[in-house]
Protein backbone atom coordinates (compact mmCIF):
# COMPACT_ATOMS: atom_id res chain seq x y z
CA UNK A 1 0.00 0.00 0.00
CA UNK A 2 1.18 3.11 -1.02
CA UNK A 3 1.88 6.17 1.70
CA UNK A 4 -0.72 8.26 -0.13
CA UNK A 5 -3.56 5.63 -0.16
CA UNK A 6 -2.54 4.65 3.42
CA UNK A 7 -3.57 8.47 4.57
CA UNK A 8 -6.24 8.45 2.29
CA UNK A 9 -7.72 4.96 3.96
CA UNK A 10 -6.95 6.14 7.35
CA UNK A 11 -8.20 9.80 6.87
CA UNK A 12 -11.57 7.45 5.96
CA UNK A 13 -11.56 5.54 8.81
CA UNK A 14 -10.34 2.24 7.17
CA UNK A 15 -9.68 -0.34 9.19
CA UNK A 16 -7.27 -2.47 7.12
CA UNK A 17 -4.89 0.94 6.31
CA UNK A 18 -5.02 1.66 10.20
CA UNK A 19 -3.76 -2.21 10.52
CA UNK A 20 -1.18 -1.83 7.66
CA UNK A 21 0.26 1.45 9.31
CA UNK A 22 0.57 -0.52 12.31
CA UNK A 23 2.08 -3.24 11.01
CA UNK A 24 4.88 -0.82 8.84
CA UNK A 25 5.79 1.55 11.57
CA UNK A 26 5.38 -0.05 14.62
CA UNK A 27 8.61 -1.38 15.03
CA UNK A 28 10.48 1.84 14.50
CA UNK A 29 7.93 3.80 16.51
CA UNK A 30 8.68 1.31 19.72
CA UNK A 31 12.76 2.28 18.58
CA UNK A 32 12.65 5.31 18.57
CA UNK A 33 10.38 5.66 21.86
CA UNK A 34 12.52 3.22 23.87
CA UNK A 35 15.85 5.17 22.71
CA UNK A 36 14.47 7.93 24.30
CA UNK A 37 12.69 6.35 27.58
CA UNK A 38 15.87 4.09 28.57
CA UNK A 39 16.40 4.53 32.55
CA UNK A 40 14.41 1.88 34.59
CA UNK A 41 11.54 4.21 36.43
CA UNK A 42 10.71 5.08 32.14
CA UNK A 43 10.58 1.51 31.01
CA UNK A 44 6.82 1.53 32.36
CA UNK A 45 5.39 4.18 30.28
CA UNK A 46 6.39 3.05 26.83
CA UNK A 47 3.59 1.36 26.00
CA UNK A 48 1.79 4.21 27.27
CA UNK A 49 3.72 6.43 25.40
CA UNK A 50 3.45 4.51 22.16
CA UNK A 51 -0.62 4.42 22.78
CA UNK A 52 -0.51 8.59 22.72
CA UNK A 53 1.79 8.51 19.73
CA UNK A 54 -0.59 6.15 17.48
CA UNK A 55 -3.36 8.32 18.75
CA UNK A 56 -1.73 11.62 17.89
CA UNK A 57 -1.03 10.46 14.17
CA UNK A 58 -4.25 9.09 13.71
CA UNK A 59 -5.83 12.42 15.01
CA UNK A 60 -3.53 14.58 12.79
CA UNK A 61 -2.55 12.32 9.58
CA UNK A 62 -4.48 15.28 8.06
CA UNK A 63 -1.43 17.66 8.73
CA UNK A 64 1.08 15.37 7.41
CA UNK A 65 3.23 16.85 4.91
CA UNK A 66 3.57 14.76 1.94
CA UNK A 67 7.30 16.19 0.75
CA UNK A 68 8.41 14.36 3.98
CA UNK A 69 8.07 10.43 3.97
CA UNK A 70 5.58 8.97 6.40
CA UNK A 71 7.84 7.16 8.60
CA UNK A 72 10.28 10.15 9.61
CA UNK A 73 6.96 12.35 10.46
CA UNK A 74 5.75 9.16 13.00
CA UNK A 75 9.21 9.01 14.19
CA UNK A 76 9.48 12.82 14.84
CA UNK A 77 6.14 12.13 16.86
CA UNK A 78 6.99 9.86 18.86
CA UNK A 79 10.24 11.23 19.79
CA UNK A 80 8.83 14.22 21.14
CA UNK A 81 5.59 12.48 22.88
CA UNK A 82 9.13 10.31 24.29
CA UNK A 83 10.76 13.42 25.33
CA UNK A 84 7.62 14.98 26.62
CA UNK A 85 7.27 11.91 29.08
CA UNK A 86 10.43 11.78 30.16
CA UNK A 87 10.71 15.51 31.11
CA UNK A 88 7.23 14.63 33.19
CA UNK A 89 8.29 11.54 34.53
CA UNK A 90 12.25 13.12 35.38
CA UNK A 91 10.40 15.77 37.17
CA UNK A 92 8.58 13.03 39.34
CA UNK A 93 11.90 10.84 39.93
CA UNK A 94 13.54 14.04 41.01
CA UNK A 95 10.68 14.91 43.27
CA UNK A 96 10.77 11.54 44.82
CA UNK A 97 14.38 11.48 45.29
CA UNK A 98 14.38 15.03 47.15
CA UNK A 99 11.22 13.34 49.44
CA UNK A 100 13.52 10.57 50.29
CA UNK A 101 16.89 12.97 50.98
CA UNK A 102 14.19 14.89 53.15
CA UNK A 103 13.11 11.84 54.77
CA UNK A 104 16.76 11.57 55.64
CA UNK A 105 16.99 14.85 57.17
CA UNK A 106 13.92 14.01 59.58
CA UNK A 107 13.63 12.99 63.28
CA UNK A 108 12.64 9.06 63.92
CA UNK A 109 9.22 10.21 64.70
CA UNK A 110 8.74 12.21 61.67
CA UNK A 111 10.33 9.68 59.19
CA UNK A 112 8.33 7.05 60.81
CA UNK A 113 4.86 8.90 60.26
CA UNK A 114 6.17 9.68 56.43
CA UNK A 115 6.15 6.11 56.05
CA UNK A 116 2.82 5.18 58.04
CA UNK A 117 1.62 8.49 55.38
CA UNK A 118 2.71 6.12 52.56
CA UNK A 119 1.65 2.59 53.47
CA UNK A 120 -1.93 4.54 53.71
CA UNK A 121 -1.45 5.68 49.89
CA UNK A 122 -0.52 2.09 48.92
CA UNK A 123 -3.35 0.65 50.31
CA UNK A 124 -5.64 3.10 49.12
CA UNK A 125 -4.01 2.91 45.71
CA UNK A 126 -4.76 -0.92 46.06
CA UNK A 127 -7.95 -0.98 46.35
CA UNK A 128 -8.31 1.04 43.01
CA UNK A 129 -9.49 -0.26 39.77
CA UNK A 130 -6.95 0.11 37.12
CA UNK A 131 -8.28 2.39 35.08
CA UNK A 132 -8.68 4.50 38.22
CA UNK A 133 -5.03 4.07 39.32
CA UNK A 134 -4.10 5.30 36.01
CA UNK A 135 -6.40 8.43 36.09
CA UNK A 136 -4.62 8.81 39.58
CA UNK A 137 -1.05 8.05 38.37
CA UNK A 138 -1.66 10.42 35.53
CA UNK A 139 -3.19 13.63 37.45
CA UNK A 140 -1.51 13.72 40.42
CA UNK A 141 2.18 12.08 40.03
CA UNK A 142 2.34 12.86 36.29
CA UNK A 143 1.18 15.92 36.73
CA UNK A 144 -0.70 16.05 33.23
CA UNK A 145 -2.94 19.01 32.51
CA UNK A 146 -6.18 18.75 32.16
CA UNK A 147 -6.33 19.53 28.45
CA UNK A 148 -3.59 16.61 28.31
CA UNK A 149 -5.86 14.10 30.33
CA UNK A 150 -8.99 15.59 27.92
CA UNK A 151 -6.32 14.24 24.82
CA UNK A 152 -5.41 11.16 26.40
CA UNK A 153 -8.82 9.84 27.60
CA UNK A 154 -10.08 11.08 24.31
CA UNK A 155 -13.11 13.15 26.44
CA UNK A 156 -14.02 16.48 26.80
CA UNK A 157 -13.59 18.56 30.02
CA UNK A 158 -16.62 18.05 32.07
CA UNK A 159 -15.54 14.54 31.69
CA UNK A 160 -12.64 14.22 32.75
CA UNK A 161 -13.71 16.42 35.42
CA UNK A 162 -16.37 13.96 36.75
CA UNK A 163 -13.69 11.09 36.41
CA UNK A 164 -11.60 13.09 38.98
CA UNK A 165 -14.13 14.21 41.00
CA UNK A 166 -15.38 10.64 41.52
CA UNK A 167 -11.91 9.58 42.10
CA UNK A 168 -11.50 12.06 45.42
CA UNK A 169 -14.96 11.00 46.26
CA UNK A 170 -14.41 6.93 46.43
CA UNK A 171 -10.48 7.65 47.72
CA UNK A 172 -12.20 9.57 50.43
CA UNK A 173 -14.67 6.62 51.36
CA UNK A 174 -11.89 4.32 51.28
CA UNK A 175 -10.11 5.87 53.68
CA UNK A 176 -13.03 6.32 55.59
CA UNK A 177 -13.04 2.43 55.06
CA UNK A 178 -9.69 1.80 56.18
CA UNK A 179 -9.58 4.00 58.89
CA UNK A 180 -12.49 1.86 60.36
CA UNK A 181 -10.41 -0.85 59.66
CA UNK A 182 -7.59 0.54 61.56
CA UNK A 183 -9.94 1.01 64.91
CA UNK A 184 -11.05 -2.74 64.89
CA UNK A 185 -7.98 -3.72 65.64
CA UNK A 186 -7.17 -1.64 68.53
Amino acid sequence: MTEDKLIEGILNNDVEAFSHLLDTYSIITLKVIKSILNKSHEEDFIVQCFDDVILKVWKSIGDHNRSCELKYWICTIAKNKALDYKRKLNKCYEMKELKDFDIKDKSAEEEFLIKEEMKIVQKVMDRLKPKEKELFIDKFIIGLTQRELENKYIANSSVIYKRISRLREKIRKIKVDLDKEDNCYE
